[in-house]
């Protein structure tokens, strides 16, 4: 599942909250461990600021990765009680101000604001979204299962018209899904991938036959929608009715012989077989096109990096994979025409949630 609007912003007040909080102590840092040298009972006891400290980093640490990352409600409420007393801190703070018995200084500006941050990453955690992300309210007994529409028809037209072509080969192409529903999760089509409690990684977009240049056959014939058997076996690979119906109607009715079962059988074969790299890895690193086609390549016995493309969208982040097919379904080099990205060109992998 795709992490929701409200869960990013929480993100972003949390972390602007626990920084300006980190700041702030560093201001203090001498003046706290003058009033621990004062304290007759402390005395000798520097180790405590540092130590509390390095504590809270990592409640804080705990508490986001089991809010974002491991959804936990537990963690939720234990973030709202320490919000709750943020409050309470914030209104002892104007009290303390309004009657003139603390001086407004750079310190206590800074803790009114990371507190209020605080509170506002408390309030995004109340939102539906993500309480829907938290699963609250959720009996697992009572969760209904995704709703798969039935597919509209996709036929030839003037933009996409009908083209009868020999095949010369076949591209396999798979998508990055983080990017697809980070760009498309609100789309009615992109329900069931995106915001059904789904998390895919690469998803089968399709196997295109291509033709012996540069152009290649589409639309061959027309066809009916398919069954409700056919999207019901493919939904995991391909989840999405009506690109099934896209792939069948523009691809698969050119290939001879081909029913949607065989043809369907064929392209989930291919990617079946597929194995990726550590794709959360690569994406903390400086990537490239031919450094990415590399390490899915070593991934994948008898694939090299100069049999697939990889493409992206206009601001560098990776949408796609096509992998280069014969006509027997083997790897080959990609034609020269087959487009894509350079391989030195620079190309952002999308994390989100899988």
């Amino acid at each position: 599942m795709i992490k929701p609007p409200s869960i990013a912003r929480f993100e972003q007040f949390y972390w602007a909250s626990v920084i300006l909080g980190l700041i702030n102590t560093a201001l203090n840092w001498k003046t706290s461990q003058a009033l621990i040298a004062a304290n007759p009972v402390l005395a000798g006891a520097s180790w405590i600021v540092p130590v509390t400290q390095v504590i809270g980093l990592i409640i804080a640490v705990l508490l986001w990765f089991f809010i974002v990352r491991r959804p936990s409600v537990v963690a939720k409420w234990i973030q709202v009680v320490f919000a709750a007393l943020g409050a309470f801190g914030i209104a002892s703070a104007l009290f303390m101000l309004a009657m003139g018995r603390v001086p407004v200084t750079i310190q206590v500006v800074l803790g009114l604001v990371a507190n209020i941050l605080y509170i506002a990453a408390a309030v995004m955690l109340f939102k539906p979204d993500a309480k829907e992300w938290l699963g609250e309210g959720r009996d697992p007994d009572d969760i209904e299962a995704p709703r798969i529409d039935r597919p509209r028809p996709d036929l030839a037209d003037a933009r996409q018209p009908q083209r009868l072509l020999p095949i010369g080969g076949y591209t396999l192409a798979i998508t990055w899904a983080p990017q697809f529903c980070h760009e498309h999760a609100r789309d009615a089509s992109a329900r069931f991938q995106c915001g059904s409690g789904n998390r895919f990684g690469f998803t089968l977009h399709g196997l295109w036959p291509d033709g012996v240049g540069k152009d290649w056959p589409q639309y061959c014939q027309a066809t009916p929608l398919l069954s409700r058997e056919v999207i019901q076996q493919n939904i995991c690979s391909t989840p999405s009715a009506q690109l099934l119906q896209h792939e069948w109607s523009k691809h698969g009715t050119c290939m001879s012989g081909y029913t949607p079962e065989r043809y369907f059988a064929q392209s989930t074969g291919l990617y079946a077989k597929l194995r990726y790299p550590d794709m959360n890895a690569l994406s903390r690193r400086p990537m490239t096109a031919g450094k990415l086609a590399q390490a899915v390549a070593d991934a994948n016995p008898g694939l090299t990096a100069d049999m697939m493309r990889i493409t992206a969208n206009r601001r560098g982040w990776l949408d796609e994979i096509w992998l280069c097919l014969d006509k027997t379904f083997r790897y080959q080099r990609c034609p020269a025409h087959q487009g894509g990205l350079a391989p030195n060109a620079s190309v952002k992998i999308w994390r989100g949630m899988r």
